[in-house]
């Protein structure tokens, strides 16, 4: 092939040890330089979507977070909130509150009524004893009467209270004997009391039944 047919190359004239051997490098190095650009910059992906979680606090930011998926597995809180911690010790009983009012009283309670005198009896929330009785169809009597180991104020008040405990009904008949010794019982109108001043004892009284 002549000269004057050969294509010439921009390069310019080889050097003449090239021609020989490194005739195969040349071209090596040729190659190289041109595809060098294409060999650094890999061809790019589509960049992963990012999400981001506005900084908000408490459940607020976990529920957003759990819509969006920003939690998962080896992923972080993006909230800055750590996992619930152990109860805590109970604390020291408080003081002890203020008394509260005293309520209504309540309704009296009842109390037997036999019909008839006994040895021992509650007449009006007191203890009633006699030395004697004597109990027929119509009447019953009790002698030496003592209210709570008191003599008894020998008075209509007094006999009527005794009678109502015991029969349900009036008095028949009553006897005084000697001065009262103090203090002795006496009914006030609701309830059974006691007396200083001179009177005389009740030393018998019949109720009827």
């Amino acid at each position: 092939m002549s000269a004057e047919n050969r294509t010439r190359t921009g390069m310019g004239p080889l050097p003449r040890q090239w021609r020989a051997g490194g005739a195969a490098a040349s071209l090596a190095v040729v190659v190289l330089g041109f595809a060098e650009p294409a060999l650094a910059a890999p061809p790019s992906s589509p960049s992963a979507p990012t999400t981001s979680v506005r900084a908000v606090g408490g459940n607020d930011c976990r529920r957003a977070a759990s819509r969006l998926g920003a939690f998962g597995p080896g992923s972080h809180d993006k909230c800055g909130v750590g996992p619930t911690g152990p109860r805590g010790a109970t604390g020291p009983t408080g003081p002890t509150g203020a008394t509260g009012a005293t309520g209504p009283a309540g309704p009296g309670g009842t109390e037997p009524v036999f019909g008839q005198f006994l040895g021992t009896q509650i007449v009006h929330s007191a203890t009633l004893t006699c030395e004697s009785t004597i109990t027929t169809q119509n009447t019953t009597q009790c002698t030496q009467p003592l209210l709570n180991g008191l003599s008894i104020l020998a008075g209509s008040a007094e006999e009527t209270a005794i009678c109502n405990a015991i029969t349900g009904m009036g008095v028949a008949s009553t006897m005084a004997l000697g001065m009262a010794p103090t203090p002795y019982a006496i009914w006030n109108g609701t309830t059974w009391a006691l007396g200083s001043a001179s009177v005389t004892q009740l030393f018998q009284i019949t109720c009827n039944r």
